[in-house]
């Protein structure tokens, strides 16, 4: 065992998909339940890291992403690529562990249905900058992406972001972490272990 001081939010709040809130207060939580809410965090999200595995090894093998072919096809070519999947799926795991390890949250790969928080934040930042420089070239170039399809306009957009985000990192990515050190600040209490 290893004895760790942590500070946590004086409450936890969480609501279900109605929007229906339950309040935990982190005062009451002992120690042994304070224990099993960390192992069964780290289970989840180490186990979470390998869900895309298939689209993951997939992707890398072939090139193409799950929008670009049938869900049967990539499931039929996971099946004849097993070891490949396996090999991919211990690889998430495993990243998803070193990360957790040196304090990141986020993911690196962006295959599936979240978006890592640092890719998030970017967007959030470099579409602040582009609403502010309404005559530039950048927003001109953001705003002339328009598709009738708007979810292939929202991820063009997304890739024009992304692009203009990794361009400007020395700016991007200091704002960005602010955002995400913000979002995370809530008030804290001591709890001790």
């Amino acid at each position: 065992m290893t004895s760790i001081t942590i500070t946590l939010p004086a409450t936890f709040t969480i609501s279900d998909r109605a929007g229906n809130p339950v309040v935990v207060a982190s005062e009451s939580l002992t120690t042994a339940i304070v224990e099993k809410l960390v192992e069964h965090g780290v289970t989840q999200k180490v186990n979470d890291a390998a869900s895309a595995a298939l689209a993951v090894a997939y992707e890398e093998a072939t090139g193409l992403s799950g929008k670009d072919v049938n869900k049967d096809v990539r499931k039929a070519w996971g099946q004849d690529n097993a070891e490949l999947v396996d090999t991919t799926r211990l690889e998430l795991r495993t990243e998803c562990g070193a990360m957790l390890e040196s304090g990141t949250w986020g993911t690196t790969r962006t295959t599936g249905t979240r978006v890592d928080p640092m890719i998030a934040a970017r967007r959030s930042v470099v579409r602040e900058m582009l609403s502010r420089d309404k005559t530039g070239a950048a927003n001109a170039a953001y705003l002339a992406i328009v598709m009738g399809d708007k979810k292939a306009q929202a991820e063009a957009r997304n890739a024009f972001v992304d692009t203009l985000a990794a361009k400007n990192a020395a700016v991007v990515d200091p704002a960005a972490q602010t955002l995400i050190d913000a979002a995370n600040e809530k008030p804290r209490v001591p709890l001790a272990m």
